[in-house]
């Protein structure tokens, strides 16, 4: 009974592996996040330069 249930559990880890950003899982990465999160930080430079050359 113990070899039934670790197959079983190497059988959910490697689902899980097959597909680590999927949406449809609670356990995935939230990458939607990451890459607003990325592109918050790499645009704040040319938002802060667009505005001060409105102004002068």
């Amino acid at each position: 009974m113990d070899v039934f249930f670790q197959m079983l559990a190497l059988d959910e880890i490697g689902t899980e592996l097959q597909n680590p950003f999927s949406t449809d899982n609670v356990n995935q990465h939230p990458l939607d996040n990451y890459y607003q999160n990325i592109e918050e930080t790499l645009m704040e430079p040319w938002a802060h330069k667009s505005s001060t050359a409105h102004d002068e």
